[in-house]
């Protein structure tokens, strides 16, 4: 995987804040068959904004999130096929809970829902 994401977090009171995020990635993944060696690309770019509440050196936040995913995989066996692919959907929300460790490490847990269904655990080191 290869990709670029950017994320800014401004505050609009002791309180209250926003998150905005964008990023787009490229993924490749090759597999090992008897039958040869498939080989699977696809790209995914989203937008996500939405509220943000900190309260101490917690961040909890909700918001919509749109995604595009396509990609295609290929299959070089005895007759070579290949398969287009995309997601369905592409709105979706996300809820998202940041603990900051200290000024530049964070622990988040994200979880979205529509367009991409899912969770991730993200360790954060700001250099």
């Amino acid at each position: 995987s290869l990709g670029v994401f950017l994320r800014w977090q401004p505050r609009l009171g002791q309180y209250l804040g926003l998150q905005m995020q964008a990023g787009y990635r490229w993924n490749n993944a090759l597999f090992s068959s008897a039958a040869g060696q498939p080989e699977v690309n696809w790209y995914e770019g989203y937008l996500s904004a939405g509220p943000a509440l900190h309260i101490r050196n917690w961040i909890i936040g909700a918001g919509l999130r749109w995604q595009h995913i396509d990609g295609r995989e290929t299959d070089p066996g005895p007759v070579a096929q290949h398969w287009d692919f995309k997601a369905a959907r592409a709105v979706g929300a996300y809820l998202s809970l940041t603990c900051y460790l200290d000024p530049t490490g964070s622990v988040a847990l994200q979880a979205y829902g529509g367009g991409q269904r899912g969770a991730e655990l993200v360790f954060q080191r700001r250099f």
